[in-house]
């Protein structure tokens, strides 16, 4: 059987990304183990999950910090836009379920809405720094669905 660059790509994401083990990306996809394990060994796929895990725990240490570093905000200083970006933050901290693939950008782009209306509101002069730079975003993201 024949397999696409798709099949592949996917099959890839479900092993590193995902978790999964061969077996369970065999199942899911249709593609053989063995054709699976071979496509693993020339991608180095283990050696990119573990990078991939690597990188998670550092965000997530990252992100404690964050967290802590927000809740020490608010304690000095209260207001509605730093209560909004804690709690914010804490969804995303807290919203493991692997149940789903996550949208990493619909996530991008409600962090960049927030961001956007922060500024807006406290910070206009930031906002008009930042706006050169986001010419053309759209479309850009238009260009590669």
């Amino acid at each position: 059987m024949s397999f696409n660059l798709d099949d592949r790509i996917n099959a890839r994401r479900l092993f590193v990304e995902s978790g999964m083990s061969y077996e369970e990306v065999a199942a899911e996809t249709g593609v053989s183990l063995s054709a699976l394990k071979n496509w693993g060994k020339e991608g180095k796929w283990t050696e990119e999950r573990e990078e991939y895990e690597r990188e998670i725990l550092d965000i997530s240490a990252r992100l404690r910090k964050t967290t802590l570093k927000k809740v020490k905000e608010i304690e000095a200083d209260p207001n509605d836009q730093k209560i909004y970006a804690l709690r914010t933050l804490l969804q995303a901290t807290f919203n493991k379920s692997r149940a789903k693939p996550v949208d990493k950008a619909r996530l991008y782009l409600d962090w960049l809405e927030k961001l956007l209306g922060y500024l807006k509101a406290e910070d206009a002069e930031a906002l008009r720094y930042l706006q050169p730079h986001l010419a053309g975003f759209a479309e850009t993201i238009k260009g590669e669905e």
